[in-house]
């Protein structure tokens, strides 16, 4: 009869078997996620830009709390797809994690409830510029676009002029280049499966599996699925060539409220309150800010003059200050 509870040398020797097979099969994020994008803009209103200079710090919200749940619908209704070439195991693991990931957990194991799910934190940035699609969401509100130079997330570059982005709170964090192709987007979440099994497959004759192994895969399968889901968007959305910084934090559903809430910030939002965390860089340096470009209906020179003399103020330098070419009124 197995052990229900391991020992501390017994968990350590677990953790190594566990590490060694899951790290063949889904290598340290900093190797998988090597790219980021140098040159990026994000759209905000004049409340957001206030935000992000006055605490020098990007802003990734609880993406259940986003202005568009329907992504993540996107991304499950596409890997539904597959429920009937998967595995029974396979089938059980990719249902559960979606339930967690659109936010409706209607049912669960014991080992998903024991560990828990992680939210997803996301800053959404576009490659392209000055873009109408992007005006036109705020409406009667003026909108600004922060342009920047090279950022990085966690530890994921050591490029002497690149800013790496960090939070106390945070797990671990990747920037995804979003995937609008139906085809590889399929194929992304059928190889992310098959990777999921042949670790499993690996471990399920060990002694510690039931214990041990099984637990942590659930949990680490659940932060891939989601990861996939909110790095995929519908089609039409193709022209923002949209790049995103998707961070998890360091504490589960399942921990204590205090646990849970560290290191989150909150907001005034569509759903009333709004949680986020800010990313920020490290070494005490500023946010890479190379442009912002006011929006349609912005002031020819008094706009301009207010986005100068803020960046001034907070310490920001090497900028530029333009106005949207776009011909577009406000409503």
């Amino acid at each position: 009869m197995r052990k229900k509870k391991l020992s501390d040398a017994e968990q350590e020797e677990a953790g190594r078997a566990f590490g060694g097979t899951w790290n063949r099969f889904f290598p340290d994020l900093s190797k998988r996620y090597r790219h980021y994008p140098r040159g990026v803009s994000h759209y905000t209103t004049a409340s957001g830009l206030l935000g992000i200079c006055r605490t020098n710090a990007l802003w990734a919200t609880c993406a259940q709390y986003s202005n568009d749940r329907s992504e993540a619908l996107y991304g499950a209704e596409i890997a539904k797809g597959l429920f009937d070439i998967l595995d029974p195991y396979e089938r059980s693991t990719l249902g559960v994690s979606l339930s967690f990931v659109v936010g409706r957990p209607l049912f669960a194991p014991p080992h998903i409830r024991e560990w828990g799910s992680l939210d997803a934190f996301t800053v959404s940035f576009c490659k392209s510029k000055d873009l109408l699609s992007q005006w036109r969401g705020y409406g009667s509100k003026l909108g600004f676009e922060i342009r920047f130079s090279g950022m990085a997330v966690g530890n994921a570059s050591r490029r002497r002029k690149t800013v790496s982005l960090q939070s106390d709170a945070m797990l671990a964090g990747v920037w995804a280049k979003i995937e609008y192709d139906p085809k590889v987007q399929k194929n992304m979440i059928s190889e992310t499966m098959t990777r999921i099994s042949n670790v499993r497959r690996e471990l399920e004759k060990d002694p510690y599996f039931d214990v041990f192994h099984a637990p942590m895969l659930a949990h680490l399968a659940l932060i891939e699925i989601a990861r996939w889901v909110h790095s995929v968007k519908h089609p039409k959305f193709e022209e923002e060539q949209e790049w995103r910084i998707i961070a998890f934090l360091n504490s589960a559903p399942t921990a204590p409220l205090p646990t849970r809430a560290a290191g989150m910030e909150f907001r005034e939002g569509q759903h009333g309150i709004m949680p986020y965390v800010e990313l920020r860089p490290n070494d005490g340096k500023l946010l890479p800010i190379s442009e912002v470009v006011c929006g349609p209906g912005a002031h020819e020179s008094l706009t301009p003059k207010a986005v100068e003399l803020l960046l001034a103020r907070y310490g920001f330098s090497n900028f530029n200050v333009t106005t949207s070419e776009v011909p577009l009124r406000p409503l």
